[in-house]
């Protein structure tokens, strides 16, 4: 059964981008005013960081594979110019306005060094900061979106639905394997943070995006599910 699946602009998804980062300020702005809520700010705020993830891998998978079904391959020199074009110049005007405000002793916890870590994209390495923390999300995307054009340029089209289903259940065994090992502190922040622990979140994306892209029947299964499951009812379930 063919697919009806194609990649395109959804603007649902935007507005499924919103969401995620609305419940990532509100969760944190409960966790950090409220102590009797702290919990389900967290809660609420990893949440949407999760979403977040999972949208940015299916659609950035999206527009890969359509571009290797279309063109026979992809072209990686093109991907990482728009990737730049798209997140250096925010990314520039934040660091510089933080810089203006170390200069100025508005900002105290953040060491020099710790600039030159972010526009590496290594602050979910590196850095202790709270200032500026919420950068490790955008780091792991990068380290991630490093690799995956590579992977997706290379598997065969025909086994990378089952190459990336089985990558993701790897990642998710190995973070457990290292939980019940105890080779981090578990209150470090190494199995949030660290890109061999959590890619896996960005992964289940790609997964769906890939699913839908090759299989008419996965596709509609979901469609019919979908219909069959009330909305509030699903939300309720995500949360």
């Amino acid at each position: 059964m063919a697919s009806k699946f194609k990649f395109r602009h959804f603007p649902e998804l935007d507005g499924f981008r919103g969401l995620a980062v609305l419940l990532v300020l509100v969760g944190h702005s409960f966790e950090f005013s409220n102590a009797a809520l702290a919990g389900a700010g967290n809660a609420l705020a990893q949440l949407g960081v999760m979403l977040f993830f999972v949208l940015s891998g299916f659609l950035i998978t999206g527009i890969l594979y359509r571009e290797r079904v279309e063109t026979g391959g992809v072209n990686l020199l093109n991907f990482y110019a728009r990737r730049t074009l798209r997140l250096a110049p925010a990314l520039a005007l934040f660091l510089g306005v933080v810089t203006l405000l170390i200069a100025t002793k508005e900002i105290t916890d953040v060491r020099w060094y710790e600039l030159a870590v972010c526009l590496l994209y290594l602050r979910n390495i590196y850095g202790r900061s709270s200032s500026l923390a919420h950068l490790w999300s955008l780091s792991l995307e990068e380290q991630f979106y490093l690799v995956w054009p590579q992977v997706l340029k290379r598997v065969p089209v025909r086994r990378l639905l089952k190459f990336t289903m089985a990558l993701t259940g790897l990642i998710c065994v190995w973070r457990s394997l290292a939980i019940y090992l105890q080779l981090f502190d578990y209150n470090s922040g190494a199995f949030y943070l660290r890109p061999y622990f959590r890619f896996d979140s960005i992964l289940v994306g790609c997964c769906i995006s890939i699913a839908a892209a090759q299989s008419g029947i996965t596709l509609e299964r979901m469609s019919r599910m979908s219909r069959r499951i009330p909305a509030a009812v699903a939300w309720l379930v995500l949360f």
